[in-house]
């Protein structure tokens, strides 16, 4: 009875005990304590720990970054590892974290990458309870020249006023030219972003270059034989019209040489009577000379002359068989007598020198020697009537291929064709006698003129016409072909209208030549070049001509562009990678056109393919708003645009065409290489692989 009695009390006590929860509270509590305290402590080291090993990661990084910047080439020197150094401790400061054991190393590879390794420790606070003391961090970095695959194409404005100083003034040297200094400084870009590109050596920098005029230079584009980065020759027409001229016989001729019975016969004329030394004053100097040859005239009282006219032109004057009347023209049948009048004079022993009629003067025997040429028609002929200006069509198949292109520049008045007609200058010059004929020749020097375009005054966007402003598709057919430029066989003229130039009676008003628009330096497509071709090419850059913006930043976008005519090239680096896309336009000034040169799109006055024949809006206009077409078409294309105005103020027309902050002035050839020395660093971009 007592066991079980004692088993059941104590079994109802231990029961109280349990069932009454009073006063449990602060045990409960006093047992969550400990774990409380690790979990918060914890969180506040944890996130101190992070935000310290954030700020060593972003240290590592500035000094791995500095290191590199401090490279001149592959190797890294003291130098530059104490460079890294400096911006490590620049940015990670240890009293701030209450950091101790803090390192930084750096190391370079064979490639030229910078890599960095940080080290800090850090005490704990709160979790030192459980036996954390320090927080152990490390964190790695590394930097390199992220020189990407670079293509860049400069254009470069090559007209006249580059000839001039930076200020525009005439230059007493040609070193302090325009031209002198864009040479240096498309070489500084050149060595700027080549040193750039030794950091890695895999990558791929093309250059591209488009000098320009009123017209380019495609004599390295257009080849017989194309490279990759090259066209056929196919994408030149084999033939094209052209603002020229023609020659028109139509005039019945003779077509006998001088024969048998021709006379020659001289006059000596004397001031008064006939010629007689002893009573007569000879004429003087002054008197003889002031008559021209073949003018028919009487000089003072002297012989009769016959039945001759004057004739104030100064031409042979002619008469049919058996006529007595002479004339300036060439009797239209039969046969005929031309006579020809010229003057020599010598001194006359007999008188001394006095003034005879106010004119003092060595006296001279004057005399006038008639040339007198029968003339016998054979088969029917034809002479030279006149030029006749107009647009010609010429066969340019084998010009373009380097063959000279045979013609005749002038016609002798008394020159025939056996058949009455027009005549190109190729066509007579093909012609069997060539006795009447002043010949010449020309071979293309690589000029182009553009492919058919519209005169519209908007290019928003551009219309489908305008092949001239297409710099995707190759040509398919004559107007979506460009064309050789024809220099000594093209003529300006007041308009659309032909003109006529009558044998002897000079050049019409308005018409005549205008070239030398041809940039010496030829264009050349994106290709990896070393310092010699750099230096090659600059050798060959030339002022002169008009400029055309439009002109320039057409064949850029032709030779840069990923997706047009050399996609197959321009897609992809030939190391797989992506390419980094820029133009650079460099100029001197405004767009200034002018409808009275040959340009590439021929004389405008006469061909009107800008203007269409509309005064509103003006060239300059018209052209301006291709050259932007272009510009914008080219940001389409995820190409970069940069401008440089060399030698004057920044023209709004550039900075419309420039990425927003890449418009640049330089006022002279310091600042001109300074500048194209910031672009390529900033083509260069370095940056951080990791």
């Amino acid at each position: 009875m007592r066991g079980t009695l004692i088993k059941n009390e104590t079994h109802g006590v231990l029961g109280r005990l349990l069932a009454d929860q009073s006063g449990n509270v602060v045990a409960i509590m006093a047992a969550a304590l400990i774990p409380l305290v690790g979990i918060v402590g914890g969180g506040v080291d944890m996130s101190r720990a992070y935000m310290t090993k954030a700020r060593l990661q972003a240290a590592c990084d500035a000094g791995s970054l500095a290191g590199r910047r401090a490279m001149t080439n592959l190797t890294y020197p003291t130098s530059a590892q104490n460079r890294a150094t400096k911006m490590f401790n620049f940015n990670f400061k240890p009293g701030e974290y209450n950091a101790t054991g803090v390192t930084f190393t750096t190391s370079v590879d064979s490639k030229g990458k910078v890599s960095g390794t940080a080290n800090a420790k850090i005490p704990t606070t709160l979790m030192k309870v459980f036996g954390k003391q320090n927080f152990e961090l490390t964190t790695t970095c590394n930097a390199d020249f992220q020189v990407p695959n670079i293509d860049t194409v400069l254009v470069l404005d090559v007209t006249g006023s580059m000839a001039d100083c930076p200020d525009d003034s005439d230059c007493d040297s040609n070193a302090s030219s325009k031209i002198a200094g864009l040479k240096t400084a498309v070489r500084s870009f050149y060595d700027t972003l080549e040193t750039a590109g030794l950091s890695n050596p895999s990558t791929q920098l093309r250059y591209g270059f488009v000098p320009y005029s009123q017209t380019t230079n495609g004599k390295d584009i257009f080849v017989q034989s194309p490279a990759a980065h090259q066209l056929p020759l196919t994408q030149l027409v084999d033939s094209g019209s052209y603002q020229s001229r023609v020659a028109e016989f139509s005039t019945p001729a003779a077509t006998g040489t001088a024969v048998a019975g021709c006379s020659t016969s001289t006059d000596v004329y004397f001031r008064s009577g006939i010629p007689n030394a002893t009573t007569n004053t000879p004429i003087s100097h002054f008197d003889c000379n002031q008559y021209s040859d073949n003018i028919a005239v009487q000089v003072d009282a002297g012989p009769s002359q016959g039945n001759y006219i004057p004739n104030p032109i100064g031409n042979p004057l002619y008469r049919a068989n058996a006529s007595s009347a002479w004339s300036t023209t060439v009797p239209a049948t039969g046969n005929y007598q031309q006579i020809d009048f010229s003057r020599n004079w010598t001194l006359t022993p007999d008188f001394s020198s006095t003034s005879v009629g106010g004119n003092a003067s060595t006296f001279k025997t004057c005399a006038r020697i008639e040339k007198i040429t029968d003339y016998t028609r054979g088969a029917t002929a034809f002479g030279f009537t006149k030029w006749i200006y107009k647009p010609v069509v010429y066969d340019v198949s084998t010009y373009k291929a380097g063959t000279a292109l045979n013609y005749i520049s002038d016609i002798n008045s008394n020159a025939t064709v056996p058949i009455s007609g027009t005549y190109t200058p190729v066509e007579l010059r093909a012609m069997t006698d060539q006795s009447k004929f002043t010949q010449n020749s020309t071979t293309w020097d690589g000029c182009l003129e553009e492919r058919s375009t519209v005169s519209d005054a908007t290019f928003t966007p551009i219309p489908a016409g305008a092949k001239d402003l297409d710099y995707l598709n190759l040509g398919t057919n004559d107007a979506t072909k460009w064309r050789p430029i024809l220099e000594e066989l093209s003529y300006i003229r007041t308009g659309p209208a032909q003109q006529e130039q009558l044998n002897g009676a000079g050049t019409p008003s308005g018409v005549g030549q205008n070239n030398g628009t041809c940039p010496g330096a030829t264009m050349r497509n994106l290709l990896e070049l070393n310092s010699t071709q750099i230096d090659s090419f600059i050798g060959t850059l030339n002022a002169g001509g008009n400029t055309y913006h439009d002109i320039g930043m057409a064949w850029a976008l032709r030779l840069i562009s990923p997706n047009g005519m050399f996609a197959s090239r321009n897609g992809l680096a030939s190391n797989g990678g992506q390419i980094s896309r820029n133009i650079i336009f460099m100029t001197d000034g405004v767009l200034v056109p002018n409808d009275g040169t040959y340009s590439s799109y021929g004389y405008e006055r006469v061909d009107q393919r800008i203007s269409g024949g509309s005064g509103t809006p003006n060239l300059t206009t018209r052209h301006s708003r291709r050259f932007q077409a272009l510009c914008d078409a080219a940001r389409s294309q995820g190409i970069a645009v940069w401008t440089i105005a060399f030698g004057t103020s920044n023209p709004s027309n550039l900075v419309a065409c420039a990425d927003p902050g890449r418009a640049y002035v330089a006022t002279n050839t310091a600042a001109l290489t300074l500048q194209f020395q910031e672009i390529a660093k900033s083509i260069a971009d370095l940056r951080l692989t990791q």
